[in-house]
């Protein structure tokens, strides 16, 4: 019998009660809570029938017999309750809520849009929150931290609904403490009963202290340093010597009247309100904390004078002789033999190390010690009257990146620009010495990844000025191991670099980005790229100063490259250039390019004819970029033929140097705001061994073949390495290099290897020759190799094709003519390369016995068949039948549109879905048509598939899958079968299984969208519910390999 309205509403709180017994007001993460509260006040008050739908309306009117329409005074008074109800609930929903339920007209529809609004969103949060509980990690964190992070996300889980399971929560917890806790978590988590997260806690914060306490040993008594002055206010001691080197004061003054690191007693003397002084825990005196108590690690051992400190330090001979005692009063590196340098000199000036009793200590060699290849300690003083080989902390942080920090227990050496830690000492006896000796600095200053003497770094960045490296090395980007007042330039920045007098310059620049452009062209080249470019078109941003350069074919390619280049800046940078500054060329003149910039409201401004310098910035531009290329080429050797190359690579790093102009900044920093990094450059040209583990013919091939540096790639972030072998280009990430060997420069290669070296490069990349011969040669044979660049990662990217002559010849005046490239791509990176078939010079003839490969006759390993045209047709037929790529195109086919009805037929027959409607609760996936032509073996075409797949990328991975599964058959398996069906002759026989994935059975609900141009008139907004798999899903391939399984096994299979 259905409940009336007045025998449900018996609430015996009033309404203004019942609003203040819920304490919370529901928003967008917290239904699960407010529901909680809710709930059971509606049904302690009687009125859920009104909320859950129980309870519905009666009829509004009711009917008479004169046929008048009367107002139902039941209906009247359920209204009014109804209406109190929803005012209720209303009252405890933020604005937020509100807006959800505006247009709800009772109680049961502002419930059920509550529902169905913030509980699929508190589901959502659900699985966020779990996944970042189970890989939350402690990091640098405290344990204390990681625990409290931990527990407030197992209280958020908690207020939605979900409690964790403590074996779960114990073996997260454990998992996020990370390696350093590695010993703890294995033996806590092999426990039985496992530890609740509470006594896991308190277990690992036990144990972080217990760590803390054995890296931090009791403190030594002896603050004193290896060498110490006298208190003294003016004590400088130390004097100039010769070849420049200014060592001044050796050694600071060591003033111990403050207090230094054992004044611990000093109360704190800030403002405000006086305080009792502190009650020590330890001692049980006043006067200082715990922390600082001379007790806290055992008696201590009384201070020393300065001078006893220094005459220990002279006198400990239980450590080895090879150890290096770390001074920050030392100025220099001092050992005690020449032994223990790689080379020295005599010393003959007249200095000396000057100790804190005031006595001077002679030198009596100086050289320097090479740890690595890479690294050498310069200017060691050998001091033969001390004991200790003296690390100076000035001198290493000079010449290295790297910061050393000290404690009262030991001293870290960390990276400058990363802070990460490379080597570490400890305190002994006073003295602070580097852990493992000579192999503990080698670690430590060969692990900084940016590293080398100024003509390193002088050839990684491109031949910079010495300006640009010395600033750099200021501001902590490079680690420079040496450099002198005034270097000489290096012989090809004599060559590259010879200049006049400069103009007086216009320092002006545009206050945005994009504001000026300046443009200009450079060529015709006298040498022809290998890919057949001759001139270069220049853009340069006048308030950055970055720089894009677009090779070109011909100068009429221009229009072309401009607008590929405005496309690129205005979407990259989102804003529109408004000024366009050239010369008065043609191609700048033309209608089409003046058209252009009217219609994009561009203002173009030209130089006066016979007057370059009003175009100065483009002008300088090219000087910068050529003298650049051109300083590498000749450094490396390189043919010329690969200017294009050297020219990229040169604005790649233009755009990353420092300048003047732009304070001290990059145009790289300047455009995108952040600092670019310098630890990817290497010298143009110079060896390079790629990683070509992925396009090893065989397992026996070697991982990696010399190459040739050739620059960089912005569309990848890896090199280019160019092998002379077969002259295709690589495009890797991992590269190891040789930055002191140039295989195109013969100076550079070793002896055993230079013929080798130089008749490989010289057959591959002859350079053009200077001079035209009266005697006719042969015309080089040309081959032309597929547009094909090898890159990592699986992406490929198609290129012009690389043309070189097959065979050297003895006079030529320029390369041959190169078939039409597609156009030029932008200059920040440089434009990939296409590969060359192997150049195979003709072998001298070692015998009288004339053969086939002596007159270059060759036979086809795959011959094409005779019947050519036939083949031809074939293929052309095959490639001919217009497969369509989605819907909307296949409906437009009778035989498209037949397949895609057999599909849904195969489908409806085997019951795959059933139609309900959508919740906002449930996952939906799309569904697309694919379509394939299937051929018979003349070509001709068999049948039109269509398949209908589910779009499985929109999965939830534990919302509506679980596992994934991809059943591989072993090649092996497949051969044991045929023999065993060989030695008995049985026969064998192959089956095709029809849509073999639509018969497993899903374990969980997938609700997809109905397919594309089929939609249910009747329900057009329902879903598809899948019974079985579909192909597309996460789990279909596991699905049918189950449903196979376990058909197999009930025949009595044994698994």
């Amino acid at each position: 019998m259905a409940q009336t309205s007045s025998s449900v509403f018996d609430a015996s709180l009033s309404l203004q009660a019942m609003t203040s017994l819920v304490t919370i007001k529901l928003t967008s993460t917290n239904y699960l809570v407010w529901h909680g509260q809710v709930y059971p006040l509606l049904y302690t008050q009687k009125i859920l029938p009104y909320v859950d739908g129980s309870l519905p309306a009666p009829s509004r009117t009711l009917s008479s017999s004169d046929d008048a329409a009367a107002v139902n005074p039941t209906y009247v008074d359920w209204l009014s309750k109804d209406q109190i109800v929803r005012v209720f609930l209303s009252s405890t929903l933020t604005e937020e809520a509100m807006a959800v339920i505006i247009g709800c007209r009772s109680s049961a529809d502002v419930w059920s849009t509550l529902a169905t609004t913030f509980n699929q969103q508190s589901k959502a949060r659900e699985l966020r929150l779990k996944d970042e509980l189970q890989f939350i990690k402690k990091g640098s964190k405290s344990v204390s931290e990681y625990g409290n992070i931990f527990r407030g996300l197992c209280d958020q889980l908690l207020s939605l609904g979900c409690v964790i399971d403590n074996t779960d929560k114990s073996h997260w917890f454990l998992r996020g403490l990370g390696s350093e806790f590695h010993n703890f978590s294995t033996s806590q988590i092999n426990l039985i009963p496992l530890p609740t997260f509470p006594e896991l806690l308190a277990k690992a914060e036990s144990h972080e202290l217990f760590t803390r306490s054995l890296e931090n040993p009791s403190p030594v008594s002896n603050p004193s340093q290896a060498f110490s002055a006298q208190n003294q206010s003016n004590n400088s001691g130390g004097r100039k010597y010769s070849n420049n080197r200014n060592f001044g004061n050796h050694f600071a003054g060591y003033n111990n009247k403050s207090g230094g690191r054992g004044n611990y007693n000093q109360p704190n003397g800030g403002g405000g309100k006086k305080r009792s002084p502190p009650t020590c825990q330890i001692c049980r005196q006043s006067g200082h904390y715990a922390t600082f108590c001379p007790d806290r690690y055992g008696n201590n051992a009384s201070q020393t004078n300065l001078a006893e400190a220094f005459q220990a330090g002279c006198s400990l001979n239980s450590s080895s002789n090879s150890d290096w005692y770390v001074d920050t009063g030392a100025t220099a590196h001092m050992v005690r033999s020449p032994t223990s340098l790689d080379s020295s000199s005599s010393y003959s000036g007249t200095d000396s190390v000057v100790v804190g009793n005031g006595n001077s200590l002679s030198i009596s060699r100086i050289g320097s010690r090479n740890l690595s290849r890479d690294l050498s300690l310069l200017d060691v003083l050998v001091v033969p009257h001390i004991t200790k080989n003296l690390l100076s902390v000035s001198k290493l942080t000079n010449d290295f990146p790297v910061n050393i920090t000290f404690t009262d227990k030991l001293f870290e050496i960390q990276h400058r620009l990363t802070g990460v830690p490379l080597a570490r000492g400890k305190r002994e006896n006073g003295l602070y010495v580097l852990e493992n000796g000579h192999e503990g600095l080698v670690a430590a200053l060969t692990s900084t990844n940016i590293k080398g003497s100024f003509d390193l770094w002088h050839r990684r960045l491109g031949h910079a000025s010495f300006d640009t490296i010395k600033l750099l090395n200021k501001l902590g980007f490079l680690s420079v191991s040496s450099i002198l007042p005034n270097p000489t330039p290096c012989s090809s920045c004599h060559l590259a670099k010879s200049k006049r007098l400069s103009f007086v310059s216009n320092t002006r620049r545009a206050s945005h980005v994009l504001d000026i452009i300046h443009c200009d062209l450079w060529g015709p080249s006298p040498i022809t790229s290998w890919d057949g470019y001759r001139y270069y078109a220049v853009f340069i941003d006048d308030f950055s100063k970055y720089s894009w350069l677009y090779p070109l074919r011909l100068k009429s390619d221009f229009f072309d490259a401009f607008v590929k280049f405005k496309l690129l800046v205005e979407n990259q940078l989102s804003c529109s250039i408004k000024r366009f500054q050239s010369d008065g060329g043609t191609e700048f003149t033309s209608t089409r390019f003046q058209d252009l910039l009217r219609h994009n409201g561009i203002l173009h401004t030209m130089s006066c004819p016979y007057t370059p310098a009003q175009n100065g910035r483009a002008e300088r531009k090219h000087r910068h970029i050529t003298e650049t290329g051109l300083s590498m080429l000749f450094h490396a050797s390189v043919p010329l033929k690969f200017w294009v190359e050297a020219f990229c690579t040169a604005v790649y790093t233009i755009n990353r140097l420092p300048s003047s102009v732009l304070d001290s900044k990059s145009p790289y920093e300047v455009l995108f705001l952040s600092a670019p990094s310098y630890e990817n450059f290497h010298p143009f040209g110079c060896r390079v061994f790629p990683c070509l583990r992925d396009v090893a013919v065989h397992k026996f091939s070697p991982r990696s073949i010399p190459c040739i540096f050739m620059g960089y790639s912005l569309r990848h972030k890896g090199f280019n390495c160019l092998d002379p072998s077969t002259s295709r280009f690589y495009i890797r990430r991992h590269a190891q290099f040789n930055e002191d060997l140039f295989p195109f420069d013969a100076s550079s290669l070793p002896s055993s290897s230079r013929h080798l070296q130089l008749s490989t490069f010289s057959d591959a990349f002859a350079a053009p020759s200077a001079t035209i011969l009266n005697t006719p040669s042969p015309k080089p044979h040309l081959s032309t190799v597929p547009p094909t660049v090898i890159i990592e990662d699986d992406q490929v990217n198609i290129i012009s094709p690389f043309t070189v002559p097959s065979s050297s010849t003895n006079a030529t005046v320029a390369d041959p003519p190169l078939p039409p490239l597609p156009p030029a791509q932008p200059s920040s990176g440089l434009p990939p390369v296409a590969p060359a078939q192997p150049l195979n010079a003709p072998s001298a003839r070692m015998h009288p016995m004339r053969t086939r490969a002596q007159d270059g006759i060759v036979r086809s390993k795959y011959p094409v068949s005779s019947d050519f045209l036939t083949y031809s047709a074939l293929l052309s037929s095959v490639h001919s039948s217009n497969t369509p790529k989605g819907f909307k195109s296949a409906a437009k086919s009778p035989e498209w549109v037949h397949a895609m009805n057999d599909e849904l037929n195969a489908l409806r027959v085997n019951r795959t879905w059933e139609l309900v409607p959508r919740h906002l609760a449930d996952n939906v996936i799309g569904s697309k048509w694919v379509f394939r032509t299937k051929f018979l073996a003349d070509g001709s075409i068999e049948r039109h598939k269509a398949r209908l797949v589910a779009q499985g990328f929109a999965q939830l991975p534990g919302f509506d899958y679980d596992h994934t599964f991809s059943p591989v058959v072993k090649a092996s398996t497949i051969r044991i079968i045929l023999s065993i069906a060989v030695l008995n002759n049985w026969s064998l026989h192959q089956l095709d299984v029809n849509n073999a994935f639509l018969h497993g059975r899903l374990d969980k609900p997938v609700f997809m969208e109905q397919p594309p141009g089929f939609i249910d008139p009747i329900h057009p907004s329902y879903v598809c519910r899948l019974n079985k798999a579909i192909y597309g899903l996460k789990q279909a391939p596991r699905a049918w390999f189950k449903r196979f399984s376990d058909f197999i096994l009930s025949l009595g299979f044994v698994n």
